[in-house]
């Protein structure tokens, strides 16, 4: 239900949860790349892009003093592939949407 005053009416309000079936081809779908831009010798760094090619967000383990991934060190992910558990890390910031999907190349 929407509530009165509410500037956004029932008709347009965002999807929540799984696309009914049918509608999937309404749902704008971000498509998210997670590029490995160096990984050796201990250097990592990453980068996730959207379809436009606007970075979203970067992994570098260089910013580091002792050279580890935060991500990792906070248990966020599993090691620095690890594709799922970013995804769901970027999905509870806010950075992806809950019907995105994130794919890895390098």
């Amino acid at each position: 239900m929407m509530r009165a005053g509410n500037k956004q009416s029932a008709r347009y309000a965002p999807i929540a949860g799984p696309v009914p079936q049918g509608l999937e081809k309404y749902v704008f779908r971000q498509q998210l790349t997670y590029s490995v831009d160096l990984d050796e010798r201990g250097v990592f760094k990453a980068s996730v892009v959207n379809d436009y090619g606007r970075v979203l967000f970067r992994i570098n383990s260089e910013d580091d003093e002792e050279g580890q991934i935060w991500l990792v060190e906070d248990g966020f992910i599993r090691h620095a592939r690890d594709v799922d558990g970013l995804h769901d890390y970027l999905i509870s910031m806010g950075i992806a949407k809950p019907v995105s999907t994130l794919r890895i190349v390098g």
